[in-house]
């Protein structure tokens, strides 16, 4: 109703004035203006001065936030889907962690350099209530996942993904074990708590939000029990973790906590 109302008094400003031309031409009717535009005028002339200017700076304030405060753009689509190696690996698939084809060439025309490349782990069940974060302040925390069944982890620079990048073909997920020895902070890499399943997609993240991201997985399971390959060493590092056996990551946007280490075999 406010915005009706200074929307009516800025017409009515206008032919209070004779800014606006009369609609039945240049006879008597016509200098009275038509019964629109003299209600127009009542309401201008009903406010006060204050009145006026708080309504004129509400108008231009709400056209400024609609020409700033766009929409944000839905990430772009990307037709990779994750996997884990089909090859023969070993470790490959535990009861706390697994690993993952690292992507080559996949975000290159969709990043630049102070764009981050974070991998979205999730319960199968709950990977489409999963929203993309708006800001890197809103990124899950691993520590959570009991209770949100997501999170996001191995934060690295979009060019750890390039085509040049000299880095290792796997990745592995839940590699930490020195997470809880964190004292909160995050992101981390920390041991997946139960065998899932579990699905992962990577999302490309920029100052600004998201800007691309994969389809999601097929279903991860791991191994049930103790059995198989044991739960990798303890891995030095400093909080946080970035990408695990992806290269070094650089200090991008205002972030410049982001590290990557290396991974176990």
């Amino acid at each position: 109703m406010e915005l009706l109302r200074v929307l009516l008094a800025l017409a009515g400003m206008g032919a209070a004035t004779g800014l606006g031309d009369s609609p039945y031409g240049d006879g008597a009717e016509g200098e009275r203006g038509s019964p629109c535009e003299l209600l127009l005028c009542w309401y201008w002339c009903s406010w006060t001065p204050a009145q006026r200017q708080a309504g004129l700076r509400r108008l231009l304030s709400g056209a400024e936030h609609r020409v700033h405060h766009s929409p944000p753009v839905p990430p772009a689509l990307l037709p990779y889907v994750p996997r884990v190696p089909p090859t023969a690996l070993p470790g490959k698939v535990t009861a706390s962690t697994f690993a993952l084809e690292r992507p080559c060439c996949i975000f290159d025309q969709h990043a630049n350099a102070s764009d981050t490349v974070w991998l979205v782990v999730a319960f199968a069940n709950a990977s489409a209530a999963f929203r993309n974060p708006p800001s890197r302040a809103d990124v899950p925390l691993y520590k959570r996942l009991p209770t949100t069944h997501f999170y996001m982890t191995l934060e690295a620079a979009a060019a750890t993904y390039a085509c040049s990048a000299p880095s290792p073909a796997i990745l592995r997920v839940g590699s930490d074990t020195a997470c809880g020895d964190q004292g909160g902070c995050d992101p981390c890499n920390g041991p997946l708590p139960s065998p899932g399943p579990y699905r992962v997609k990577f999302l490309v993240m920029g100052c600004h939000g998201p800007k691309a991201e994969t389809r999601w997985s097929d279903p991860i399971l791991l191994r049930r029990g103790t059995g198989g390959a044991a739960v990798p060493a303890r891995v030095p590092h400093t909080c946080p973790v970035g990408v695990l056996a992806c290269g070094s990551a650089s200090a991008l946007c205002h972030h410049p906590k982001t590290q990557v280490g290396r991974s176990g075999s």
